[in-house]
């Protein structure tokens, strides 16, 4: 690399103060530094940055290394730098929420399955990222039942919690009952309160890379994903799926509403493993969290854009025109709940909108000022996407589950949308659902067996045989394998060894 050339440029009224041989002095007008000259510190300020470090200069013309991004300590600067040095035409970035007591998990997944060329950035949130930092190592159990006590009301009308925020609708009036965390469940985790804790970090790690990409050069990713840190993904499958075969259909003329995965431009989100309540009680679809949450350019700009109220008008047509009108109708205009479910469904976060700010903003602030934070991380994506109009309504198409039994999400996305449900938003990939009976991805939520010959399916274990129902057997859990395109629930061992396997896989001649 060649020696760089530092200078002071009169017209920023920049100042450069040199080290040299013990010996102080500012470098004025186009005072160059030469190839020879022996440095020992050097101190860069302007109006526009304080501080700037011979490190940081140099950085700015060197190639960067690729590596795991702690976002406490992620840059700008190092945002723009690597993003200029992406070589692949598709772009994913990777949100890993995991913990400062085991960074080699996120360690083995950068190392493995994100070591995929489409990757562009590889982001680790801990707890160094949470609105406290010192929330789980201050919090005991009294804490923890005073947090799920605040939230869980089941046997009462009314919650005093979202009364309070003036957020009772049918969709908090169901999570303040049978689905927030329960307290015997919590108990039998080994660290409750940083369990608690860490579903804060999920949102406060997703505005806080935004509020990155807000003020970074260039583009957005084609896609975020979103995933804990035993999450193991295909990134190979992923590309093809969500970016390189919609961009193909496109230039062959099938239009995005034709499309179960529309390009990457249209804002859509999808989960690795979709869950859902019984439909005839709730309309309500949530990313199971450790499957992954997919957010294209096409969200992330939404969710990026400044909202202008006082320049949206009824007679807005445009798809992006609509979605600022609600989001303005929704903030602005329901404190006498003049709107109806579901359009009334807040979590209370309306209080801190003004018009100017994005969604980002806003949830920044909500995720910051809260003290409780009455839902589960993965409900969050669910609302930005179902309620919040982030993502783009559900085709009717649908698509069947690539493994296991039945066509649970195939059905409920033609069955909703032919009732005109306007909250279906949230895509599942390759028809991978889990409602009564794992389909798709959702089977490879284990690699874990007890003593007891039991596997782990979502937070439960169960017997391993096949499930019986109306008749047929339900296939309801099954091992990693190598050309499987996400699994939950990995030990580091078994990710290497999956992934090793994976590339068999493509270095294979094809048929």
């Amino acid at each position: 690399m060649p020696a760089p050339s530092i200078y002071a440029d009169n017209d920023s009224k920049s100042t450069i103060n040199i080290v040299v041989d013990g010996e102080s002095a500012p470098l004025e007008g186009d005072d160059l530094l030469m190839k020879g000259d022996q440095i020992d510190e050097v101190g860069y300020t302007n109006n526009f940055e304080n501080t700037m470090s011979v490190k940081e200069r140099l950085e700015e013309q060197a190639e960067p290394k690729k590596d795991v991004l702690p976002l406490n300590v992620t840059t700008v600067r190092q945002l723009n730098l690597m993003a200029k040095s992406h070589a692949s035409p598709y772009s994913i970035d990777v949100l890993i929420v995991g913990s400062k007591h085991n960074t080699k998990a996120a360690r083995k997944q950068f190392e493995t399955w994100a070591s995929h060329s489409s990757i562009r950035h590889f982001v680790l949130a801990t707890e160094y990222d949470d609105p406290d930092p010192n929330c789980s190592s201050s919090s005991d159990m009294n804490t923890v039942e005073t947090h799920v006590r605040t939230c869980r009301k089941p046997f009462t009308k009314l919650n005093p919690f979202w009364e309070k925020q003036n957020a009772v609708s049918k969709l908090t009036s169901w999570w303040k009952g049978v689905e927030f965390a329960r307290l015997k469940w919590l108990q039998g985790k080994p660290n409750p309160a940083g369990w608690l804790c860490a579903q804060k970090r999920f949102v406060s790690g997703f505005t806080k890379l935004v509020n990155l990409y807000a003020n970074k050069e260039g583009s957005l990713p084609d896609y975020l994903i979103v995933a804990d840190d035993d999450t193991y993904i295909n990134i190979e499958h992923i590309t093809e799926y969500l970016v390189k075969s919609p961009r193909r259909q496109e230039q062959q003329g099938i239009s995005d509403e034709e499309r179960y995965v529309p390009v990457p431009n249209t804002a859509a989100i999808f989960a690795g493993c979709r869950l859902r309540s019984p439909d005839h009680e709730l309309k309500w679809t949530y990313p199971f969290g450790g499957f992954g949450t997919f957010l294209s350019k096409g969200a992330l700009q939404r969710w990026m854009q400044p909202i202008h109220c006082e320049e949206t008008t009824s007679s807005s047509s445009s798809t992006e025109e609509q979605f600022e009108q609600a989001i303005c109708q929704k903030y602005l205009h329901n404190s006498n709940h003049e709107h109806t479910y579901p359009f009334n469904a807040t979590i209370g976060e309306g209080r801190f909108f003004q018009s100017g700010k994005s969604l980002n903003q806003v949830m920044h602030s909500y995720i910051h000022e809260m003290k409780y934070f009455c839902l589960h991380s993965d409900w969050f994506f669910g609302y930005i996407a179902n309620f919040l109009n982030v993502s783009r309504h559900v085709v009717k198409k649908g698509e069947k589950p690539v493994a296991g039994q039945g066509t649970s999400a195939l059905w409920f996305d033609q069955y909703i949308d032919d009732r005109n449900v306007s909250e279906n938003r949230l895509h599942s990939i390759m028809g991978s659902e889990l409602y009564g009976n794992p389909e798709g991805f959702c089977l490879y939520g284990n690699g874990l067996t007890n003593a007891k010959h039991m596997t782990k399916e979502a937070h439960k274990w169960i017997p391993s045989p096949p499930r019986k129902k109306y008749n047929r057997f339900y296939k309801v859990n099954q091992t990693c394998q190598a050309n499987t395109t996400i699994c939950h629930y990995m030990k580091e061992d078994d990710m290497e060894r999956i992934h090793k396997e994976s590339l068999k896989f493509l270095m294979a001649p094809s048929k």
